[in-house]
């Protein structure tokens, strides 16, 4: 950071990240397939049963033949084999992950008014790589290999390279001068581009037993994000304000590979109220805004067409309000909201059961909402000691999802039994959506110790637990609950 002077000031922002990461010894089991074939009747049928002498056919039924020879063909009859059961191990998977950041801030104050300057810079590369073994039970044709033990059959499985590069520049401004009219604006620009490769080795058998090769290839996928916005803060009184604002996004986006072409531009209005009443320690506030998210594309599936990984635009409406208390000079405060979110088209993302390493498959939801609950509330001990508990409630719910029998296929494989269809689509409702935990408990502690003149040190634990969630849009596979803890500590120098 460096001052120019009284009214023009800079920040520079500079980050590296490198993570590696490396699990071993996860377990998948993989049921067998079961294969039927259809056994034509022989050419030869079996002697026909001759009736005692003076009896006659039921009625309907010719006698049979004199000689002794029968002309009905018996039925074909369906001979069904089942695959043995595979376990696979992953003895390594590793992954290296790089992330660069750059940013620049310029502010200017001139007289009654404040400009902003913020360009960024983002980009990610992550490689990835999952090894492992797979064990099978060789089918005991011979009598002496019926207790045979699995053998193990190295296996790479997948192999995943992914590169993303965002750039954004924004320029705003502010009303500086206190009055009951305030007003605030500015103008955005983003672009984003990814480009993503997975090669699998397919666990799934195919029929002849073998372990198929692919390659899920991401589409080439770039978009530009213009935005103009504005805000009027205004005062009726001391304690009382209402904040209306107004948003116009348009978007230029491009996806490309093999089996996709798309170009598309559009362009979405996004109002947003906010309604705030302050008095004395007391904070009560209000929100009602729209929001969208822009088109998103699937892999290179090969079980979808073109148009089928195209996941549409995504368009909610939030409302919200909460309370806020203070205690004890701001020393303990309380917070407590609930909110509600209504999707049209929300875009849901749902793990494959092919394998838990495969990508995601995106689908759209004709409609959905979330009500939730949050409360919170945060100690300062001592000057140096903050101390900060929250907890979340959610109720997430799916109204209404329509797959094609190619979408539902692709999550939960080609054998896999077909709910009931309606006009060729399957139809789901009164499900919750996947990814989202309905309890969430969160705990952290953060001391900020001054050293000396310059030097400061900051240790902080975080403790986190959250409710199991669901997997899959069907809601047929639920996580189990989940505990972390991260500790984190720093030095920082006010020179520097």
């Amino acid at each position: 950071t460096h001052q120019f002077n009284r009214d023009i000031k800079s920040k520079a922002h500079v980050q590296w990240v490198s993570a590696k990461s490396r699990f071993n010894d996860i377990y998948v089991t993989l049921p067998g397939i079961e294969n039927c074939t259809t056994v034509p009747a022989t050419d030869t049928p079996p002697p026909a049963t001759q009736p005692p002498p003076g009896s006659r056919p039921p009625p309907g039924q010719n006698p049979p033949p004199q000689d002794g020879t029968n002309t009905q063909t018996p039925p074909a009859e369906t001979v069904c084999e089942t695959t043995p059961a595979r376990q696979l191990q992953f003895t390594d998977i590793a992954s290296q992950e790089d992330t660069l950041r750059l940013g620049l801030t310029n502010t200017w104050r001139l007289k009654d008014w404040s400009l902003q300057s913020q360009t960024a810079y983002h980009q990610y590369e992550n490689q990835a790589k999952y090894n492992g073994s797979q064990n099978t039970t060789p089918p005991p044709t011979p009598p002496q290999d019926s207790n045979a033990q699995p053998r193990p059959r190295p296996l790479q499985l997948v192999s995943e390279a992914e590169t993303a590069h965002e750039h954004s520049q924004n320029f705003s401004f502010q009303q500086t001068r206190r009055s009951s009219l305030m007003w605030s604006g500015g103008m955005s620009y983003y672009h984003f581009d990814q480009s993503e490769a997975v090669t699998r080795r397919n666990p799934i058998p195919t029929r002849s037993g073998e372990m198929a090769a692919d390659e899920i290839v991401a589409p080439n996928f770039d978009q530009d994000n213009y935005s103009l916005y504005s805000s009027a803060k205004y005062s009726p009184s001391k304690n009382l304000q209402i904040v209306p604002s107004l948003r116009l996004n348009h978007y230029e986006t491009k996806a490309n590979d093999a089996s996709l072409n798309y170009d598309s531009t559009q362009s979405v209005w996004l109002p947003q109220v906010n309604i705030s009443w302050r008095p004395n320690n007391w904070s009560l506030t209000s929100k009602i805004a729209r929001g969208h998210k822009p088109k998103r594309f699937n892999g290179q599936f090969e079980e979808l067409s073109g148009s089928e990984r195209i996941v549409a635009d995504e368009y909610a409406w939030s409302y919200e309000i909460g309370v806020n208390r203070q205690f004890k000079s701001n020393r303990l405060n309380t917070s407590a909201s609930a909110y509600h979110i209504r999707w049209s088209d929300q875009q849901l993302d749902s793990n494959r059961n092919r394998n838990t390493l495969s990508p995601v498959l995106r689908v759209n939801a004709d409609s959905s909402e979330i009500s939730g609950l949050d409360l919170s509330a945060s100690l300062n001990p001592l000057r140096q000691w903050r101390m900060a508990m929250s907890y979340n409630y959610t109720d997430a719910r799916v109204d209404k999802i329509t797959l094609s029998e190619a979408q539902y296929s692709t999550i939960y494989g080609n054998n896999a039994e077909l709910p009931a269809t309606t006009n060729g689509d399957i139809v789901l409702s009164g499900l919750v959506i996947p990814q989202v935990p309905k309890h969430q408990f969160n705990v952290s502690n953060n001391i900020n110790w001054r050293l000396n003149q310059r030097w400061r040190s900051e240790t902080r634990l975080d403790l986190n637990y959250s409710s199991g969630a669901y997997d899959d849009i069907a809601n047929q596979r639920q996580g189990g609950d989940r505990q972390r803890v991260n500790l984190r500590t720093s030095l920082r120098n006010r020179d520097l």
